[in-house]
């Protein structure tokens, strides 16, 4: 009777170390199908990472590029403002000793009348 009783036991003991065998082994397929699933989530993030960075490198050489042009069209405006005020500075002078010239001659011919 002792004997059944310990076969009993090794049977059950058995049948408890096989279960835990195939729990484990479902383990371990969890764990390698979850580091396969974090590798590759970890290589798409790499990716949209790559692509992020590319694209703001992108558009820093875009807006450096749009810097250098607003600063040479202010540059052109500020010079055709320059030049805008000269020329009305040089046609104000030419006015005004064409009115002086005229009005010399106004007087030379006043006093040749008179």
């Amino acid at each position: 009777k002792i004997d059944e009783n310990i076969e009993e036991k090794l049977k059950i003991n058995d049948k408890i170390i096989n279960k835990l065998k195939k729990e484990k082994q479902k383990y371990k397929k969890l764990v390698t199908m979850t580091k396969s699933k974090i590798n590759i989530l970890s290589k798409e993030l790499n990716n949209i990472k790559k692509n992020y960075q590319t694209q703001l490198q992108t558009k820093v050489v875009e807006i450096t590029s749009l810097e250098k042009q607003l600063n040479e069209i202010q540059r052109q405006r500020d010079e055709i403002k320059y030049r805008l005020t000269m020329n009305n500075n040089h046609n104000k002078n030419n006015v005004t000793e064409n009115v002086d010239i005229l009005l010399e001659q106004l007087q030379i011919e006043q006093q040749t009348n008179n």
